[in-house]
């Protein structure tokens, strides 16, 4: 395994020119490396590639497939992992940036890729106490994470006067005012910030009357004023949802690109999936367990697709959700437990883990299940 640290944008664009790679045009390299400010002007330092590195493969390494991206979150900034096959067979290479800073870690296998990825997560197997599922339209989502916002804006305020939450209503002027602020440059603590990261596009106020109207037909929001100026109130689902992610950092977009598949963990007291599927947004809350199960399945699909070499055109196995509890809420409906024989459990051939059927590589080292 070679690691690297710490190159910058322009060094490490002298260093591909130097070496003869050329760079395609709108890939996630190109972007990093798009000149940014007077500093990008100067000329840069060469990188001091370690005694120990072959400079050549990392350089190499970076024109690799790119297959996946880990994206996680601060309040004000975003590490972006994205994840390439490797030149030698079998292994990969993680390429990190932060602003105008790189790093580049290559050789990797997949078991320790897979280890890596869900640490970053920061899992804890805590249960949501709402155990609530909210499947949204892409305009009812907009709306709802705007809701979302405001209630725990509302919140915050009430702990910082140390007075009770006041009444939570709203109009549309305040759903307005979430998504504006969710735009360039947004705080990534605020769920209309991640919704837009989890879409890879701005939110703007397209679409949120309907998504309104979406929302009291689901019964998440209730009309408490007619007429022009409608004033909604939040279902108890809604604002048990703002309390459970009260603290959502952190987060973490997993992006797989060759299972054309999103979703986003957040993990505060209570581990809650953001799925994007074909008709919208999935929210829903989870175990720690559950959720480091779906990252670890999801890593473990992408790189066996890529290990594999499947061509673009072919259809590979459904991606795993995160596995539901019974008894789950979905808004005011709950869905009745269901009976069901328990799975077989089987070992991991390395360390003796039982192991739920279906997962690739085992949920305490790592190591791949055999087929």
């Amino acid at each position: 395994m070679a690691v690297f640290a710490s190159m910058s944008a322009p060094q490490l664009a002298a260093e591909l020119s130097g070496a003869g790679i050329a760079v395609p045009d709108g890939g996630f390299l190109s972007r990093f490396l798009a000149p940014r400010g007077p500093k990008a002007r100067k000329k840069p330092e060469p990188i001091v590639w370690p005694e120990n590195l072959d400079a050549e493969n990392c350089l190499a390494a970076l024109s690799g497939e790119p297959i996946g991206r880990v994206r996680t979150f601060a309040a004000d900034a975003v590490e972006d992992r994205h994840i390439l096959r490797d030149v030698e067979p079998g292994r990969f290479s993680l390429f990190s940036t932060v602003g105008d800073r790189a790093s580049l870690v290559s050789g990797i296998t997949g078991p320790e890729l897979v280890v890596t990825l869900v640490g970053l997560a920061g899992l804890a197997d805590g249960v949501s106490a709402s155990a609530a599922k909210f499947d949204l339209t892409a305009d009812a989502a907009s709306a709802f994470f705007a809701a979302l916002d405001h209630v725990r804006l509302l919140t915050f305020a009430s702990l910082v006067e140390r007075v009770g939450l006041r009444s939570a209503t709203f109009d549309m002027a305040d759903l307005e005012a979430q998504l504006d602020a969710a735009g360039d440059g947004a705080d990534n603590r605020w769920f209309c910030a991640l919704h837009s990261h989890l879409l890879d596009k701005p939110i703007g106020r397209k679409g949120l009357k309907a998504g309104c109207e979406s929302l009291v037909e689901q019964g998440y929001l209730h009309v408490v004023k007619a007429g022009r100026s409608r004033l909604f109130r939040p279902s108890d689902a809604l604002v048990g949802a703002a309390l459970d992610l009260l603290i959502p950092l952190p987060a973490m977009l997993l992006v797989a690109d060759n299972l054309s598949y999103r979703a986003m963990l957040l993990s505060g007291g209570t581990p809650w999936v953001m799925r994007r599927h074909e008709d919208g947004i999935l929210l829903e809350s989870t175990s720690g367990r559950d959720a480091g199960n779906l990252v670890f399945n999801v890593i473990g699909r992408m790189l066996e697709v890529a290990d594999a070499d499947i061509a673009p055109n072919a259809a590979p196995s459904p991606v795993p959700e995160a596995s539901p509890k019974p008894g789950r809420m979905s808004g005011k409906h709950s869905t009745p437990p269901r009976k069901a024989n328990p799975p077989t459990a089987s070992q991991c051939p390395a360390c003796g883990t039982k192991i739920k059927p279906g997962h690739l590589f085992c949920t305490e080292c790592g190591a791949r299940m055999s087929a």
